[in-house]
């Protein structure tokens, strides 16, 4: 039966674009919202002069497509997309509860907890009780009498306990160190510190510069991306769309071989919407056989 080969044909299509590792017997999935799939053509053309008569010209060309490259534009950055444009992991993490996670406090600034997102946050001083003869550092903190010393500066503490001044800022000596008293640890929320999403902000209340706290809190599952942890892959890449411009006739595309590279804008922050802008190079399939198949790539459209 012979081919009816439709002559008018605009395009316009939408549709949804699939990824897998090549050779994978993985299922294809979508990869989201994706606003440009393009194909770049490349081409390496030779020719040879006419010289055997004055003005030249050409005598024989031959053309040879060097390369054909894909961009694509991705508005969907979840953790699948984000890994491959970063040549990155994905894992999951669990919801838990974190006890005792250490940190030092500095008013003013941020507390980058380990997890985002925390909730039922309570943060504790991490001080320790004075010992005798004990090599200090500098900057040790010790809680007695119900306050915060610090010390100055490098040494060691005596056989006994000094005895500990009452006020704020007054200091004593203690063997070769020199404590300063630095007030008594509060921390109540919203006067001390704020909850963020990324962490703990020491406020300017009556948590000490420099001391040392544990922080309990709770958090949610989420997933982790970390980047540059290995190479780009080779994926299968179908799109599969409707022509709205020619009746949604359908359409489909395979790469059967795509290397994706690293993206070469990644917006996090921004008065538009987010988008990864990757691009890739078709890759010859040596699986592909037969007179007339391609080796890199098929459309099929209805």
């Amino acid at each position: 039966m012979p081919i009816t080969t439709q002559t008018y044909r605009p395009t316009l299509n939408a549709g949804q674009v699939y990824l897998r590792l090549a050779g994978s017997d993985a299922p294809l999935k979508a990869i989201g919202n994706v606003s440009a799939l393009d194909l770049e053509i490349t081409e390496e053309e030779k020719t040879l002069t006419d010289y055997t008569q004055p003005g030249g010209g050409p005598w024989a060309s031959v053309s040879r497509i060097t390369g054909v490259n894909a961009k694509m534009i991705l508005h969907d950055l979840d953790p699948d997309n984000l890994a491959r444009a970063v040549y990155g992991t994905t894992s999951a993490v669990t919801a838990a509860r974190v006890v005792g996670e250490a940190h030092t406090a500095h008013p003013g600034g941020l507390i980058r907890l380990a997890h985002p997102g925390p909730s039922e946050v309570v943060l504790r001083c991490g001080a320790g009780a004075w010992g005798s003869e004990a090599a200090i550092a500098p900057g040790t903190y010790v809680e007695a009498d119900g306050a915060l010393f610090a010390a100055i500066a490098a040494g060691t503490t005596g056989s006994t306990a000094p005895s500990w001044p009452a006020s704020l800022g007054e200091m004593v000596e203690d063997g070769t160190v020199t404590w300063t008293h630095r007030g008594t640890f509060a921390a109540l929320a919203g006067a001390d510190y704020e909850v963020r999403p990324e962490g703990v902000l020491i406020l300017n209340g009556a948590i000490p510069v420099g001391c040392p706290l544990v922080i309990d809190y709770s958090h949610g599952g989420y997933d982790a991306v970390e980047a540059l942890t290995g190479g780009s892959a080779v994926y299968a890449l179908s799109f599969g769309g409707l022509n709205e411009a020619n009746s949604n006739s359908p359409v489909v595309l395979d790469l059967f071989r795509l290397k994706i590279g690293a993206a070469t804008n990644l917006s996090m922050l921004g008065a538009e919407f987010a988008a990864l802008e990757v691009s890739g190079k078709v890759l010859l399939d040596p699986t592909k056989t037969g007179v007339g198949k391609s080796k890199y790539f098929r459309v099929q459209m209805v």
